[in-house]
């Protein structure tokens, strides 16, 4: 009875165990992509000289938001404001850029609710830069939470530069 009583008591420790060290797999940090959003995913299009398809050529990013917040969402990419443009739209609505930082930054702020999407689309303002153009990237990403700014490690390309 004592064997029957200790064996349901460590398979019952073991299960718990099981929980919560499964549980830990889960859990990130604000410098994780999947902290702020469910859903993220990239694509690039290609200008075609045949077709001019200036509107859709050019580089998209896609989120989700996984949580209500309100943040100020940072991007460093390589557009240069003369042949190049992005434009962030949340749920299809564009939304301006904050601050002007000069070339190759954005500053949005943003209030997020759980589901949002988000669109990030780098592209060429005409056909001649467009030939000679190849994806654009992003050079870093940040978030703010609570007066602090996050790098996600995702889009942090500052130690390859």
């Amino acid at each position: 009875m004592k064997r029957k009583a200790f064996m349901s008591v460590l398979v019952l420790a073991l299960v718990s165990m099981i929980f919560i060290l499964s549980g830990c797999g889960t859990i990130t940090s604000p410098s994780d992509t999947g902290y702020w959003f469910s859903k993220s995913e990239n694509k690039y299009i290609p200008f075609d000289a045949d077709k001019y398809n200036l509107d859709e050529a050019g580089s998209y990013w896609y989120f989700t938001a996984a949580k209500d917040v309100d943040t100020t969402m940072k991007v460093k990419i390589n557009v240069d404001d003369h042949h190049s443009a992005l434009y962030l739209y949340v749920n299809n609505e564009q939304v301006k850029s904050e601050t002007d930082l000069g070339i190759f930054s954005r500053v949005y702020n943003l209030s997020l609710k759980k589901g949002d999407e988000l669109k990030l689309h780098a592209f060429w303002v005409n056909g001649i830069a467009a030939e000679n153009g190849s994806a654009f990237e992003i050079y870093m990403i940040t978030m703010s939470e609570d007066g602090k700014d996050y790098v996600l490690t995702e889009f942090d390309k500052s130690t390859t530069r």
